[in-house]
């Protein structure tokens, strides 16, 4: 493969940990192996829909509670 797209779904937020894993660690060994275009699908930390809706589903829960 010469093009790749990673998406982490599980990630909801950058780390150092994961930026290092992912971003450097796969984005090296995939070039090594030939690899052209690597990229990465961004958390949505930093994203106020993301956010709104993280607290949507927390006053749900405690609502019902």
């Amino acid at each position: 493969m010469k093009r790749v797209l990673v998406a982490t779904p599980a990630f909801v937020a950058d780390c150092l940990e994961t930026i290092e894993e992912i971003h450097v660690e796969n984005h090296d060994i995939f070039k090594q192996a030939g690899g052209e275009v690597f990229d990465v699908v961004q958390p949505f930390n930093e994203h106020i829909d993301f956010s709104k809706y993280i607290a949507s589903l927390a006053n749900r829960h405690f609502a019902q509670n």
